[in-house]
């Protein structure tokens, strides 16, 4: 049998033809990225529509594009409240912490929905069906409208994937506790209001929402659990260089924690104050509440 060798530039034929075979699939994906876009920017009642998709609007006020101010969302009768996209300051100036620091602008790229209250163990019960693998019989078998506590990293996922949202980034959680003012320590105001916040000496979470809101209808960013943001734990140093690793980080392991719980006592900084957790671990007072981004 003749051995078939290649003809001198047959290579340059073959990596031609690849080439040209790439370039046409990226533009195949292209095209379906814009006819996207494009069907999203000529249907003005998309917002409307995909929001009526996955939620049932409490009230009738209704921002610019026609989405409802609250929502709730169906697979577990959570209200959510409408957080506009924006900027704010991140981080302190002075004192607290130094993983506070450098304090910097922060930009909300896309508008979201937030749970006004922390996920409650029945809303937990009902979607999940089972019980958390740290949580105690007491806590478990407590009035279903408490938040959930002892739940990790992964169990948090799971529950937000299941009713079709995410867990808050680190900037969107402390965005929100910051709707009241940039330079307040607490999301109500400058000074700290134990009637505002669910503080337990004795080791006890409260009902969600048994105090009034915090700021703009969300209870209990600080006290009674603290909550699980999705972003990698990362110095600011390291984010400002580089904020892809908030969800990129390939070196990191431990996830953000933000608020504070019913044993943390008067601090400064409170809005401010990072934490971080190995995803796997939780305790009694760890818990979290779901976003829905806007398209």
């Amino acid at each position: 049998m003749t051995e078939r060798r290649n003809r001198p530039g047959d290579d340059c034929v073959i990596w031609r033809a690849a080439l040209i075979l790439f370039a046409v699939a990226m533009s195949s994906c292209q095209s379906a990225r814009r006819c996207a876009c494009d069907r999203i920017e000529a249907d003005p009642n998309f917002p409307q529509t995909w929001a009526r998709a996955w939620s049932d609007p409490v009230g009738s006020v209704r921002d610019g594009r026609g989405l409802a101010l609250r929502v709730v969302r169906r697979a577990d009768e959570a209200e959510m409240i409408l957080v506009q996209a924006g900027q704010f300051t991140q981080g302190v100036v002075a004192g607290g912490e130094e993983d506070q620091r450098p304090v910097h602008t922060a930009t909300i790229h896309r508008a979201f929905y937030m749970d006004c209250r922390e996920v409650t163990i029945g809303q937990w019960k009902r979607v999940m069906g089972c019980r958390p693998h740290w949580i105690s019989d007491r806590a478990w078998e407590s009035a279903p409208d408490r938040p959930v506590g002892a739940v990790n990293y992964f169990e948090a996922i799971d529950y937000a994937h299941r009713v079709g949202a995410e867990l808050p980034s680190e900037s969107e959680w402390e965005y929100v506790a910051r709707l009241g003012s940039n330079v307040w320590q607490f999301p109500w105001g400058p000074e700290d209001d134990v009637a505002r916040r669910s503080l337990s000496p004795t080791g006890w979470i409260s009902a969600a929402s048994v105090r009034p809101p915090q700021v703009h209808g969300f209870y209990d960013l600080i006290g009674n659990v603290e909550e699980w943001c999705s972003d990698f734990y990362v110095p600011y140093e390291r984010l400002l260089l580089d904020p892809s690793l908030s969800s990129t980080c390939h070196t990191c392991v431990e996830r953000v924690v933000r608020g504070d719980s019913y044993l943390t006592p008067s601090a400064l900084d409170l809005i401010a104050r990072r934490r971080h957790s190995d995803p796997a671990w939780t305790w009694e007072g760890l818990g979290f509440r779901c976003v829905v981004r806007v398209p």
